[in-house]
Parts: structure tokens; sequence; C-alpha cells
């Protein structure tokens, strides 16, 4: 299945949500945005401005895990054709927060890693670990294993998956146009068809077995073995 194939999917399950998805991803954005610009803009002592720096990093470590878990929450009932409230965007604050922060810190931490060999190598490790927080929302997992899984589901796939993301070009594009308005449209959009791109890859009984099941010690074992689609 192609880019086509979930682009045209993703539009077809956001029929009648669109509109909403993309005040989620507002908020979504806002927050983030509002954390990042901590201290922007505003004079105070250089050693003030730094703790300010420090603070807006912190905050965004913890904000922005648990809060991209909330943004897959509320992709993953459209997937399921069901409705959503926009207050599901905080439900990883309170599901699984710990998990949030941890996967978030190491997952950034290991593609800077492999991005100091190269460009190339960060960007593959990118897509390898693209997958992970959708398997840490959909599975009892803890973070390494979110992140070995992707790794492992994603082997023969990443180029698949930068096509899906290079379907986008235009739109991200033409989104300068309008100031970048367009893209609480577009990028809400290319998250459903993602998520639906990372549900087609895990809906074999291989897999499904695999995810059902909490214990460490079986999903483990699995990582070991041949496990590349």
């Amino acid at each position: 299945m192609n880019s086509i194939y979930f682009n045209n999917l993703a539009k077809q399950k956001l029929d009648g949500r669109w509109n909403k998805l993309a005040l989620a991803y507002f908020i979504y954005s806002a927050i983030l945005a509002a954390i990042s610009g901590i201290g922007t803009g505003i004079s105070f002592s250089a050693d003030f401005l730094a703790f300010l720096s420090a603070i807006s990093v912190i905050a965004s470590i913890i904000v922005s895990g648990p809060l991209f878990f909330g943004l897959i929450r509320i992709i993953s009932k459209i997937s399921d054709g069901k409705d959503f409230e926009i207050a599901q965007l905080f439900s990883g604050f309170k599901e699984a927060f710990g998990k949030c922060i941890v996967l978030y810190i190491l997952k950034n931490l290991f593609v800077f890693l492999w991005s100091l060999l190269f460009i190339i190598p960060g960007i593959v490790k990118l897509y390898a670990y693209r997958l992970a927080f959708y398997l840490l929302h959909d599975n009892n997992i803890d973070t390494l294993q979110a992140i070995k899984l992707s790794d492992q589901i994603m082997k023969g796939n990443k180029w698949r998956l930068f096509c899906l993301d290079f379907s986008y070009l235009g739109w991200f594009l033409l989104s300068l146009l309008t100031f970048g308005i367009l893209l609480f449209w577009v990028i809400p959009k290319h998250e459903l068809a993602t998520f639906e791109f990372y549900r087609e890859l895990t809906k074999t009984d291989e897999h499904d077995e695999l995810f059902a099941s909490s214990s460490s010690d079986k999903i483990n074992n699995s990582c070991d073995g041949d496990f590349v689609l």
C-alpha cells in the first residue's frame, strides 16, 4: 500500500471531524510554543535569561512526550471511527506520564548520538524510532521495548514512511502562503495517515500476539528473533 492509500484513508476518516482535530492540534501547538517561548522578548539580565532558558528546556521535556501521547489518543479514536474529546489531549499526563518523559528523552538522545556519526545515520534512526510512541500508546510495554520494537518493525519500511512524509511537501510549502494557518489542518491529516501506516504494519497475527502480551520476558525474547517486515 502506497502513500495515496494512507492519505485517502485519513481523508475519509476525518470527514466531519477535521475542524475539531484542527482545534486539538492548535491547542497542542500553542502549549508547546508557549513553553519554548518562555522569556522570549523580555529584557532580563543574562543570568536570569539563562535560567528561563533552562526552565523552558525542562518544561519542554516534561510536557512534549505526554502531550504527544494525548494527540495519539485522539488520532487513534478517529482511526477507530469514534468521537473524541479535546480533554483527551492531556491523557498522557494521567496514564503514562513517566513513560512518556523517558521515551521522549531516550528517543531524542539516541537520534542525537547516531547523528554524531553523520547526518544520514541520524535520519535513518529518526525513522527507525518513529513508531515508538504509537507502540507505547497501544501496548503495555516499557520505553526501551517501544524503541526496540519500532526499530524492528521499521526494517524495510523506512523508505515507505519517508515517501508518505514527502507527499505532504507541497502542502507544507502551500501553508507558507497562509502564514502557517493551513498547517493546523495539514499536519493532523499527516499524523492520521502516519497512524494508519503504523496500524497496517502491526495488524498481522504475529504482531497481535506479541503486543497483546504484557510480559516483558516474552517481548524481549521476540525482539531477539527474526522480526522483520
